[in-house]
């Protein structure tokens, strides 16, 4: 996001909103759907998930959290993969993300904050100095 100079010259931090993906935007998680879903077009790296066992254990004697679990589960299953492949990936599960995953008013939840503070941005850029970033 680039910074932009508001009337007075000053420069500002970008503004970021922050949401909540599964079960708040998706109807349920994605993590196991993403994972799983890159596993069964590359099957020869399932035998990797064996090393989520250790991570398995700690966690059912609660010597490790749900984070180190996770970490361990996309560590196996994804670590080594080049960027493009990972990209390409998730670029084809948002799609299908997008039209069978998300709740109906999910995507004006998202765009909303943006749209305020840009509403607010352009009421207030003749009154002085821009109260948000683009």
């Amino acid at each position: 996001m680039e910074r932009r100079a508001p009337a007075s010259g000053r420069t500002r931090d970008p503004l970021v909103a922050v949401f909540d993906l599964d079960g708040t935007l998706t109807r349920r998680d994605t993590l196991l759907p993403y994972v799983m879903g890159f596993l069964l077009r590359h099957p020869a790296r399932l035998p990797r998930l064996l090393g989520v066992v250790p991570a398995c254990v700690l966690f059912l004697l609660r010597r490790a959290d749900h984070g180190a679990l996770k970490s361990a589960f996309i560590r196996m299953s994804l670590g080594g993969r080049r960027r493009a492949e990972l990209e390409a990936w998730t670029a084809r599960f948002v799609q299908r993300l997008l039209v069978r995953g998300m709740f109906a008013d999910a995507l004006k939840r998202v765009r909303q904050p943006r749209e305020l503070l840009l509403d607010r941005d352009r009421r207030c850029d003749g009154a002085g100095e821009s109260l948000v970033d683009d």
